[in-house]
């Protein structure tokens, strides 16, 4: 009797162990909500195991025309850490950021972060604006952010270059932000995020050669629905937009420049991203005889891509052959 007792007792006590032993493997997963795809993926590859990744933007969504569903800023609330890019791309993040500010959910703004490095390898480049081309050198020493000579403000400039995740170098200042966030909630895994970050920015370093190698395109020139690759400049990359940057129409007078230019350069694609609808867009396609071809911002991820298995590595790889088609 007494020694089936003391099974019975120590099978409680294994039981009161284990339970103890999952409460702190939950305990000690961080909860990090993201808003957009590349935050997500960059979050997960760094964090690995130990970080819960939420994406509080839904797949297929537009950004630039997005609200936040009652659930996601729930789940906001109940974060270790939120990730973001910034208001000028996301304006949802304005009633994000007053819900977790005011209840003192630590916060990073992404934009506001690699603006306080610096990245010379990005440089400056030229894009087509009004159908005039607007250069400036960079001196390798510059910011990511110099002041432009064209009279845009800095707000303005923020807007042409937060699609950050676009070039590999900005990615890799993300990354190294994620880490080191990690890290101070974690410092137990710092070894584990530091080695994830590693492979992780190997692998955008070597993004980074497969775009550079398009500087040697006999064409520079492509024509986008919206502007949204401002950050192919470095290499020499010049996006014609036929929407802004809020994906509303240009001017007449631009339109009518970006026709004339398109033809005297001789293009063949209209490079297309997902989500964006316009009249316009069809018009300019028709007149010029265009054959559409997507050309993804990785905002937020397709039906088709979720369903393929695809991330940020293989989609950025599937744009830079889209992008040959055009320029070689």
């Amino acid at each position: 009797m007494m020694k089936k007792y003391l099974i019975f007792l120590l099978c409680i006590i294994t039981l009161g162990c284990t339970h103890t032993t999952n409460e702190n493997k939950t305990t000690s997963t961080l909860k990090v909500a993201t808003t957009i795809y590349p935050l997500t993926y960059f979050t997960q590859q760094i964090g690995g195991q130990y970080v819960n990744t939420t994406q509080l933007v839904q797949d297929e969504a537009d950004i630039h025309n997005y609200k936040l569903t009652v659930n996601a800023l729930n789940t906001a609330q109940k974060s270790d850490l939120v990730l973001y890019i910034d208001p000028t791309l996301e304006p949802y993040t304005l009633d994000l950021t007053s819900i977790i500010d005011e209840q003192h959910i630590p916060s990073i703004n992404m934009l506001a972060e690699v603006k306080k490095q610096t990245a010379p390898e990005i440089g400056q480049g030229q894009t087509l604006i009004s159908g005039t081309l607007t250069v400036e050198e960079s001196s390798g020493q510059s910011p990511t952010f110099p002041k432009h000579k064209d009279g845009r403000s800095e707000q303005t400039l923020s807007k042409a270059y937060n699609h950050l995740w676009l070039h590999p170098s900005y990615a890799i200042i993300m990354c190294e932000v994620i880490k080191n966030e990690l890290t101070a909630f974690r410092p137990e895994y710092e070894a584990i995020f530091q080695a994830n970050y590693n492979q992780l920015k190997e692998k955008l370093l070597t993004l980074n050669q497969a775009f550079e190698s398009l500087s040697d395109a006999p064409n520079k020139y492509f024509i986008t629905t919206h502007d949204a690759f401002s950050t192919w400049q470095s290499y020499g990359l010049i996006q014609i937009p036929i929407l802004d940057y809020y994906e509303n129409e240009l001017p007449q007078q631009d339109l009518q420049q970006l026709i004339n230019t398109s033809l005297t350069l001789n293009l063949y694609y209209l490079f297309q991203a997902p989500n964006i609808d316009s009249s316009i867009i069809e018009q300019i396609q028709n007149s010029l005889n265009l054959e559409s071809i997507p050309l993804y911002t990785l905002a937020t991820l397709t039906e088709e891509q979720i369903q393929n298995g695809d991330d940020y590595f293989s989609i950025m790889y599937e744009n830079i052959n889209h992008l040959k088609r055009e320029l070689y």
